[in-house]
């Protein structure tokens, strides 16, 4: 996890960040203090420092019990993982499993680690081992559903994040992640719902990639007057996402204002990393798409959906 500024929490880490650095400062401090500092350095995202505490504590290993070694391991594994460095958080994920193999969310994070290392086996693996422990592990939904999205299995995304929304009802950001897959499956009613809900459940939430899917969802819905909005609240968020141009020109088009869908559409063209013949190909797939909602032979996946933590927040 991580705390956020402003909250009791947040000014509990801090009080404990003292006391640990003034014991470690003190000299003699043992093994679970580099273990605790070490803590609340990863819940400020002071991830380098978290790392290097972990490490010492691993140092003195000795002091450690079998339960607290694993703890070490997984919480480095973590660690590691966010700062990029994959083989280290699989070894990490490996030795927590091997500490404490009944601990689910070790087996969710190892999952995570293998995602990053592009082994999408051993993730499947080791995040339904997970699942297996625990049924209800909120993690490893949402890492598998992830990972299903990356292996286009959509159908089995959808079931990951329903279950995970029977856990933790009030989760926006795995109904958003629901609905980019419901928005793959040409579910389009079902996509705007998911949307839709996340302004009941998470009121002011601001995400390009709410806008971006409800947007598409209308505008295959015959639509264009609210994709059109959406679209444009999604660009002015995230104004770098070319993509976003190329369905806001079709709606600008199905409104019939060909000069603002043209200024969208060549602005889209020019930034295609395959040119131009690669940007016509792409807006005429996508204008049949946006014509015909049978037609899915086009539907990009574009912007990425980055990963989502468990918290909510994209890595």
């Amino acid at each position: 996890m991580c705390v956020k500024p402003n909250t009791v929490e947040y000014g509990v880490c801090v009080a404990e960040l003292e006391a640990f650095t003034r014991q470690i400062a003190a000299g003699g401090a043992p093994a679970i203090t580099w273990l605790y500092r070490g803590g609340c350095l990863q819940n400020l995202r002071e991830l380098k420092g978290a790392a290097r505490d972990y490490s010492r504590a691993l140092e003195r290993r000795d002091e450690l019990t079998p339960s607290q070694l694993a703890q070490v391991y997984d919480s480095r594994g973590m660690v590691r993982r966010q700062l990029g460095d994959a083989a280290g958080a699989v070894a990490d994920g490996q030795a927590a499993t091997v500490g404490a193999p009944r601990q689910a969310r070790y087996h969710a994070h190892l999952g995570m680690a293998y995602m990053q290392a592009n082994d999408s086996a051993s993730a499947l693996a080791a995040l339904g081992r997970a699942l297996e422990l625990d049924a209800e592990d909120e993690w490893a939904y949402l890492y598998r559903g992830q990972l299903h999205q990356q292996l286009g299995d959509h159908a089995a995304a959808i079931a990951d994040f329903s279950s995970l929304l029977s856990v933790r009802p009030r989760y926006h950001a795995a109904l958003i992640l629901r609905a980019w897959s419901q928005l793959r499956q040409g579910a389009f009613e079902a996509a705007v719902a998911d949307c839709d809900m996340v302004s009941q459940v998470a009121p002011g939430v601001e995400d390009a990639r709410l806008y971006f899917i409800r947007g598409s969802a209308r505008l295959r819905q015959g639509q264009p007057g609210p994709a059109l909005g959406d679209l444009s609240r999604a660009f002015a968020l995230q104004p770098e996402q070319t993509e976003l141009q190329l369905w806001r020109g079709l709606a600008f088009r199905g409104l019939g204002d060909e000069a603002a869908a043209a200024g969208d559409l060549v602005a889209y063209a020019s930034g295609h990393p395959a040119g131009a013949i690669g940007a016509i190909r792409d807006i005429a797939d996508a204008m049949q798409a946006a014509a015909s909602p049978d037609h899915a032979s086009y539907l990009a996946d574009q912007p990425v959906l980055a990963l989502v933590e468990p918290d909510g927040s994209l890595t």
